[in-house]
């Protein structure tokens, strides 16, 4: 009987897993079905908005101090072993290093979603969108899925349906209920790679783009340092710098949080002090918009830029290397990149992420309390989980030859 293998969630993980399984199942003659169930009226939506649409794949450093987690002492082999590069080369799409980040060599998302769903369609992949998971039972025939289409009967389940963040791809946490209802424990979930809200933002600077190094202080201690970029909106900070920035919140968030903006951060604050006398003794005067974006020197300076002098250097670097916003929240999980929680790590297999729970039920990706920094650390470890577990399915399916 022709083995049924069911994978709900045709995001990253779930659909790596389907190309690599199908391609093992159809070159070797195997007697399965791979289906992937998928909510959304398309699958890889979330894959099509990475990285603004160039989909940043992985990157140079792939140290564990990138993601963080409960459980993450057995997954460095993984993440460490999975060659990305040649991985994608195989199914026709080659890559590039810009800097640390690798991107397709297209630099665009849509070249990576292609590219898999190329494959499914060559290996006999089958995908059935709109169509939701609803609840799970595992019988002694097999998992029954009931969905809002109709009922599917299963030898084996890959649940890669992603956590509860951006939930307009579809990843809305549906995944931990079906986990829960097989005895997972789930770890509750926040908000990570998320913007931050500022108390009191002036709206006037909305748009400014500040280049330079931020801190992030809790009851005025240093948290963590980011070096970058940020983005000023009408409700507080975005950018890459604030994103990663983000991950700590919450651990601190009982606590007064602030992030402290270096705008100077090329001189050290001696330097930056003479350098302003300087311009003090040949002009006159001070005029910072020649030093940082104009519509952020008046806002530090409130319009009294000319009436400074000797006396106010001190105040005038402090206000230069590190001008502080104070933090009251996060856009939220609907805005966030991934969330920190999820599936607890420990009940599944390291290496085939198979559920020690529950036989032939696996999980992989953001599902799992598993959560990166930006830089391409959550794709790599999503496709490092969906080779990983097509490659485990497979060798369970030569056993039974």
């Amino acid at each position: 009987m022709t083995r049924q293998i069911m994978i709900i969630g045709g995001g990253s993980c779930g659909l790596v897993c389907g190309a690599v399984l199908g391609k093992l199942i159809d070159n070797n003659g195997l007697d399965a079905q791979v289906t992937i169930l998928e909510k959304k009226e398309k699958p890889g939506k979330k894959l099509l908005a990475t990285g603004n649409g160039r989909c940043n794949l992985s990157n140079r450093d792939l140290s564990m101090k990138h993601y963080e987690g409960h459980d993450l002492s057995n997954l460095e082999a993984l993440i460490l072993n999975f060659d990305i590069q040649a991985f994608f080369e195989e199914f026709g799409l080659w890559s590039k290093y810009l800097g640390d980040l690798l991107y397709p060599q297209s630099e665009q998302a849509v070249s990576v979603c292609e590219c898999l769903l190329r494959a499914l369609n060559k290996y006999h992949v089958k995908i059935i969108c709109e169509c939701t998971v609803q609840s799970m039972v595992k019988k002694k025939e097999g998992y029954h899925l009931y969905t809002n289409q109709q009922e599917f009967i299963c030898d084996d389940v890959v649940l890669t349906m992603g956590g509860d963040a951006a939930s307009q791809f579809g990843s809305d946490g549906s995944g931990f209920k079906l986990l829960s209802m097989l005895g997972h424990h789930i770890y509750p979930t926040v908000p990570s790679l998320v913007q931050l809200v500022c108390k009191n933002m002036d709206k006037r600077l909305k748009g400014v783009r500040i280049h330079g190094t931020f801190t992030m202080y809790a009851n005025q201690v240093e948290v963590h340092k980011e070096k970058g970029e940020i983005l000023f909106t009408d409700y507080g900070l975005s950018g890459i710098s604030i994103l990663q920035l983000s991950r700590y919140y919450q651990q601190y968030s009982d606590q007064k949080i602030e992030i402290g903006i270096d705008a100077a951060d090329q001189y050290d604050t001696s330097l930056l002090k003479e350098k302003l006398k300087l311009q003090l003794q040949q002009n006159g005067g001070l005029q910072l918009n020649g030093i940082i974006h104009q519509k952020y020197a008046n806002y530090l300076e409130n319009g009294r830029i000319k009436e400074y002098s000797y006396k106010d250097l001190n105040t005038i670097v402090q206000l230069l290397k590190d001008y502080r916003f104070e933090i009251i929240g996060t856009k939220g999980k609907e805005n966030a990149q991934v969330c920190i929680g999820g599936a607890d790590v420990s009940e599944f297999n390291n290496e085939t992420f198979e559920s020690k729970l529950s036989a032939h039920l696996y999980a992989g990706g953001e599902i799992l309390d598993v959560a990166g920094d930006c830089g391409g650390y959550n794709l790599h470890f999503a496709f490092a989980c969906g080779n990983a577990i097509a490659k485990a399915i497979y060798q369970s399916l030569l056993m039974e030859v």
